[in-house]
């Protein structure tokens, strides 16, 4: 059942606790390990259990915000290939043409080098420390550690399981050639219009992968965004319900309540998905 769901009376009595919550009895008596006495629950202030829900929404929009960030980074950088990458094939279009000198040819490849190493600085910048935020692998264990289930059946995981194509990688891709050979678009040169017919294909290649990568990374940006939403929203519904004191009777109203105004407020009509991205929110709230 989606997390969302899952926000009623009993969620809401679980947080407080009997421990936790406050009235008359005495701590003994609250707690239910009194001998011989009853507890009047109606006198029994829940509101504690939803500070307490309050601060796990809010650490859980911490996480997803975090998450969000980390992945403007291959965002930009990915679109920074995506310039460079544009214009080493219009380098390579032009080199191509069999009206193009030799002599223009040789200044054109020179441009079309010294346009490779700066595509290769900028490969170069999406290692974090020990990460390559261009990788699948690396990238997937980031979103992991910020609690995102990437085992689930969820339009994040199937986005995001098409990035960095055959090797995984992001910006750097084996192209089929006219001749059916393979090559890698950064090792090639424009010294003569073969060589520059196999660059402009193996960039055009490369292009569509930089654009599918692109794709996918705002499509897990934006699902990540809409989890942050969720847990803002609920973080401000469950404080908005704890500023009054809340009795045993109260708790599936309050509950109800808190339900309305998230749906409300985010307007998301995948918002059971995305309420459960954060597996770490619902293991620290469900306790599962």
């Amino acid at each position: 059942m989606a997390l969302i769901n899952q926000i009623n009376g009993n969620l809401l009595r679980e947080l407080s606790g009997g421990s936790s919550a406050r009235g008359s009895g005495s701590p003994s008596q609250l707690d239910g390990r009194g001998t011989g006495s009853t507890v009047d629950r109606s006198s029994v202030d829940y509101s504690s259990g939803l500070s307490s829900g309050a601060q796990i929404f809010g650490r859980s929009l911490s996480r997803m915000n975090m998450a969000v960030s980390t992945l403007q980074v291959p965002i930009r950088i990915l679109e920074q290939l995506q310039d460079y990458g544009t214009e080493l094939y219009r380098l390579a279009q032009l080199a191509a043409n069999p009206v193009t000198t030799p002599e223009d040819r040789t200044a054109l490849n020179s441009e079309f080098l010294g346009t490779l190493v700066r595509y290769q600085d900028n490969l170069d910048d999406a290692r974090l420390e020990e990460e390559n935020l261009l990788s699948a692998n690396d990238l997937g264990d980031l979103l992991s550690e910020f609690g995102i289930n990437l085992n689930a059946a969820t339009t994040l995981v199937e986005s995001f399981s098409r990035f960095g194509g055959a090797d995984g990688r992001g910006g750097r891709e084996q192209i089929l050639l006219a001749d059916g050979t393979m090559a890698n678009p950064l090792s090639l040169s424009l010294e003569d219009e073969t060589s520059a017919e196999n660059a402009r294909v193996a960039f055009k290649g490369l292009l569509d992968e930089i654009k599918r990568d692109l794709s996918v990374l705002r499509t897990v940006s934006g699902e990540l965004f809409d989890a942050m939403r969720f847990s803002a929203e609920a973080s401000r519904a469950f404080q908005e319900a704890g500023l009054r004191t809340l009795s045993e009777r109260d708790l599936e109203k309050a509950a109800t309540e808190i339900v309305r105004k998230i749906k409300d407020r985010t307007d998301d009509n995948q918002l059971a998905e995305h309420s459960d991205l954060d597996r770490s929110l619902a293991a620290e709230l469900l306790g599962s």
